[in-house]
């Protein structure tokens, strides 16, 4: 049944039952052990397996060879990305202090030729956030920067700030993180109403220095990395989804080529 090249060859003969009790001839599971690849082949456009498997080991037929030193594809035509799977990667940005990461999430239901999703790209596992100073609320006595000193300790909010704040109808909660990133400068970050605001130490000649009170800007940028069925949608309707249902922008985007990767080649072995 089998010729000695294939893969099949070596394995054992088993019968196995069904429930009702009809035996079907079959041959014992494979297994692949760890393979000795040390050859790299660069992925060409033109290249196909049956090519490969000749040019490296003079037969053929030994194309799965190849496949099985390179268990990260889906499939032999994925290896060489010739599938009807590709992958898109896209970076976006997100203006605002909670990014709706449940709606890109949804992407995977959004419709059956989105195969798989995730967020990072290149060991990336985390967003990119900063935070830009921004429209200025008030100013206040230089006397409140040991205040803010004393915050940064405590974490708690002091009355003199609390006073501050709610004189000049700026929200602050008591769920708060507080540091001091430079010199002259205070970072207060409130959990519960969202936001950020910046104390910066200013001059004011020719008076004393004072504290200006800046509401930041948040933005959140990450890269969002999608396997998709080419024959049932398109890079452009993912990227119309995304940017209509989620409130991200897309800064670029890139249809992902395996063309210039690297597969490799085990030696030559029956298994």
């Amino acid at each position: 049944m089998f010729t000695k090249i294939s893969r099949y060859y070596k394995l054992a003969d088993v019968v196995t039952p069904d429930r009702s009790g009809v035996k079907y001839a079959s041959k014992q599971l494979r297994f692949i052990d760890a393979l000795d690849a040390r050859v790299e082949h660069t992925i060409d456009a033109q290249d196909r397996l049956d090519h490969l498997a000749y040019k490296y080991y003079k037969q053929s037929k030994q194309w799965w060879r190849i496949c099985d030193a390179n268990t990260g594809a889906t499939s032999p035509l994925d290896m060489l990305g010739k599938s009807n799977q590709a992958e898109y990667v896209i970076d976006m940005t997100y203006t605002g202090y909670q990014p709706p990461w449940h709606e890109i999430a949804a992407l995977a239901d959004f419709h059956p030729g989105i195969v798989a999703v995730r967020f990072g790209y290149n060991e990336v596992t985390e967003p990119l956030r900063s935070v830009e100073q921004g429209a200025l609320q008030f100013a206040a006595p230089i006397s409140m920067a040991a205040e803010l000193d004393g915050m940064t300790q405590t974490q708690q909010l002091s009355p003199a700030v609390q006073a501050q704040y709610t004189g000049h109808a700026l929200a602050i909660s008591g769920n708060l993180k507080i540091d001091r990133p430079g010199s002259g400068l205070w970072q207060i970050e409130d959990y519960a109403n969202q936001g950020i605001t910046w104390l910066r130490q200013t001059e004011n000649p020719p008076g004393p220095d004072i504290i200006n009170v800046f509401l930041c800007a948040v933005t959140h940028a990450w890269t969002l990395w999608v396997r998709y069925n080419g024959d049932l949608i398109t890079p452009e309707v993912i990227d119309q989804f995304i940017e209509a249902h989620s409130g991200f922008d897309i800064s670029s985007s890139q249809r992902l080529s395996k063309v210039g990767k690297k597969i490799l080649i085990p030696n030559k072995y029956i298994g």
